[in-house]
């Protein structure tokens, strides 16, 4: 019983820490750049970035799940909202929702 344990305990180390949590995006408007990480190594992903209108870029995660790609042709006007969104090709998604704070009804 105690090897058991202490097999399934090294199993528990050997996955990847990005395997245990959701993918993230995060976004920086100037020039317009999304960097993800926890996806899967090496997985093929699509950016959709919706403002009043759609842009699409591809990029590929490095062997770590992570990656960092400019949008081009992204102006997001001051106080609108948009949404970012991340698909990899095996299974990685992941959504950011921006409304701007400062413009935000209180």
């Amino acid at each position: 019983m105690r090897l058991l344990t202490i097999a399934a305990a090294s199993l528990a180390l050997a996955v990847p820490a990005s395997a245990a949590g959701s993918p993230v995006l995060r976004i920086r408007t100037a020039p317009f750049t999304v960097t993800g990480s926890g996806f899967k190594a090496n997985e093929a992903i699509r950016i959709v970035v919706e403002t009043p209108s759609r842009y699409f870029a591809t990029t590929r995660a490095n062997a770590i799940g992570t990656f960092s790609v400019r949008v081009q042709g992204v102006r997001a006007p001051r106080c609108s909202s948009y949404v970012v969104r991340a698909t990899g090709n095996r299974g990685s998604k992941a959504v950011l929702k921006y409304r701007s704070p400062e413009c935000s009804p209180q």
